[in-house]
């Protein structure tokens, strides 16, 4: 583990969702609640080996249940449903509490996207961050639940287009 540099706590986690992925206990269920409940709080390397982790079980478990197999990478039906509201962290940046978690894992609402939105146009945000203006305008209009990445992409945009505003001025 010598060249692992993610905190021993973060190390943790990880292994504890390797353990539970494809349990079929309570224990499932209660890892993936932890994991809901802290997601915010773990390094981006601790997210992204648990999302990795995860999107190869459900790729397993998938093909298997496709192929009609007894015994599946997730576990029962009801393993599976706790595994989704983990993947559901970065399928969708919109927490169940309404809450978007950004690029530097600080949490932000979907009136406060909306809010930042508003002070920027909306074509130079999509020039700057690759993102459809489409998508932009619903985000700003509260009508869309985007990714974590997309999420991401855009407050890092917003953030430079305000950088080379205040240059410009200073």
């Amino acid at each position: 583990m010598s060249g692992n540099t993610a905190p021993f706590d973060d190390r943790v986690a990880v292994w504890a969702v390797r353990y539970c992925l494809g349990r079929m206990t309570y224990v499932s269920g209660e890892c993936a609640e932890w994991v809901v409940r802290h997601w915010a709080q773990l390094s981006d390397e601790t997210r992204n080996v648990i999302r990795r982790d995860v999107d190869e079980a459900f790729e397993a478990d998938d093909k298997a249940r496709a192929c009609g197999a007894q015994i599946k990478p997730l576990g029962w039906d009801c393993d599976r449903r706790e595994w989704e509201r983990v993947r559901a962290l970065w399928r969708s940046a919109c927490l169940p509490s309404g809450t978007f978690v950004t690029h530097n894992r600080r949490m932000m609402t979907r009136d406060q996207l909306a809010k930042l939105l508003a002070t920027v146009r909306v074509a130079d945000v999509a020039r700057e961050s690759g993102v459809s203006t489409k998508t932009i305008y619903r985000l700003r209009h509260k009508q869309n639940a985007p990714t974590l990445d997309t999420v991401a992409v855009i407050v890092a945009a917003v953030k430079r287009l305000k950088g080379k505003r205040e240059a410009e001025a200073a």
